[in-house]
């Protein structure tokens, strides 16, 4: 027979990994008594069980990566055992550590877990979450911030550079064809044709050549034609 620790793993590979309610359902007795992370989730019976995991399952479909920590397992009769351990879980994007604790006895002669407790101390749950999704969304929002606003500084230095630099700067990719997408040009580049920014593009793009000076023309050329070859510049 199977005793209450190796019977709460397969609850929580069925339910948080597979995902799959008639299997998860299957490791429990008639008369469960369950409580889990949030002040909502206590679940008595089989039918409250039931409902429950498929209701967490339509909530979050999506299965968790589980790992299991400081198992230990406790033979109380020759029908009944007990075991606690951790359960580190994560989904969409945050991680727990979850506390369980489990009971398990013979019934009809098969194994079945008959109570679950499960505890989260470090996070909150918002109400009606089986997950701390609310709190996960924060999370990623949060940190989506602190990218953009990483990126809009760099940003900002880079254009600075560009702008005090004494020389004009332009950016494009050249096509072994020498047909040229422009990316970027300074302010500098353009005012030193003494045109504008668009006409400048137009020039360049429809003739590489014609914003080189002619003493320089026949080394770019060489040096092109080597980065077209697999040469070096």
């Amino acid at each position: 027979m199977k005793n209450a620790l190796e019977l709460i793993k397969e609850f929580c590979v069925y339910d948080f990994q597979e995902r799959d309610s008639e299997k998860t359902l299957a490791l429990l007795a008639d008369n469960i008594s369950w409580f889990g992370t949030s002040d909502e989730e206590d679940v008595n019976g089989i039918e409250e069980a039931r409902e429950y995991i498929r209701q967490e399952i339509r909530q979050m479909p999506q299965p968790y990566k589980i790992r299991f920590m400081d198992e230990n397992v406790a033979v109380t009769s020759e029908t009944s055992s007990t075991a606690k351990l951790r359960v580190v879980m994560s989904n969409v994007g945050i991680e727990l550590n979850v506390r369980v604790s489990a009971c398990a006895g013979e019934i009809d002669g098969q194994s079945k877990l008959i109570g679950i407790h499960m505890s989260v101390s470090d996070i909150a749950q918002k109400e009606g979450e089986f997950y701390p999704i609310t709190v996960a969304q924060e999370t990623i929002n949060d940190l989506r911030k602190k990218l953009e606003e990483s990126i809009s500084q760099r940003n900002k230095l880079q254009d600075s550079i560009m702008k005090n630099l004494p020389c004009g700067i332009a950016i494009c990719d050249v096509y072994p064809d020498f047909s040229v997408k422009l990316r970027y040009i300074s302010d500098r580049f353009y005012k030193m044709f003494e045109s504008t920014k668009e006409e400048v593009f137009s020039r360049m793009e429809k003739d590489l050549f014609d914003c080189v000076d002619p003493s320089d023309k026949e080394r770019l050329y060489r040096e092109l034609m080597n980065i077209a070859i697999g040469g070096n510049a």
